[in-house]
């Protein structure tokens, strides 16, 4: 007798004369041949009723469900461009919060060592500034003694191993300008040294 299997490699016509074989050779199966429980409650006109209305969808509802989800899309569109900008904005914000940070920062660095008054001053108002850039979500990013990253990097020159106070070769031994991030995104470089 000739399997499926072994005419797997025969004609369409060969496979289902050998199905239709196998079909008839099947036994029949009756709803009597089954256990069935039977019904605890009887059911009734109201139990037909509440199954209906569960299981069948007028084409009116349908409509009614398509037309409120493209009134709820064009909402969740709105939401989602509104938090984009909102993000936007926060962004650019933190951006001038920085610079104005980093332009006390080049002020410092313009005094006269010998003014000591002066410097704990500036000192004092940049550790604030510092404190108040964090309370809003920005943080500085690790530069000095880390290696060159030039995602928020930029190197604007080199110190010799040998002046670099045992820093390793290719670390960041001076920096000029520090680098922040907000929510992960890096909104103003570090400009660094590295060791040569």
């Amino acid at each position: 007798m000739s399997t499926i299997h072994e005419s797997a490699n025969n004609r369409p016509e060969e496979l289902q004369r050998i199905l239709d074989k196998e079909l008839l050779q099947l036994e029949k199966i009756t709803i009597e041949d089954f256990e069935v429980d039977p019904i605890e409650k009887p059911v009734t006109q109201e139990d037909l009723k509440q199954f209906q209305q569960f299981t069948s969808t007028s084409f009116r509802s349908l409509e009614e469900l398509l037309e409120s989800n493209q009134a709820v899309l064009p909402v969740d569109e709105a939401i989602t461009r509104l938090q984009d900008e909102a993000l936007q904005d926060r962004v650019q914000m933190a951006k001038r919060a920085v610079q104005i940070f980093s332009l006390f920062e080049d002020v410092r660095q313009t005094v006269d060592p010998a003014s000591v008054d002066l410097l704990a001053q500036l000192d004092a108002v940049m550790d604030q500034a510092q404190l108040l850039l964090e309370e809003i979500g920005i943080t500085e990013l690790p530069v000095y003694d880390e290696y060159f990253d030039e995602s928020y990097m930029e190197a604007v020159g080199t110190i010799p191993e040998e002046e670099a106070q045992g820093i390793e070769r290719f670390k960041v031994a001076a920096v000029f300008r520090r680098a922040f991030s907000i929510e992960g995104q890096v909104i103003q470089d570090a400009q660094v040294k590295t060791v040569s």
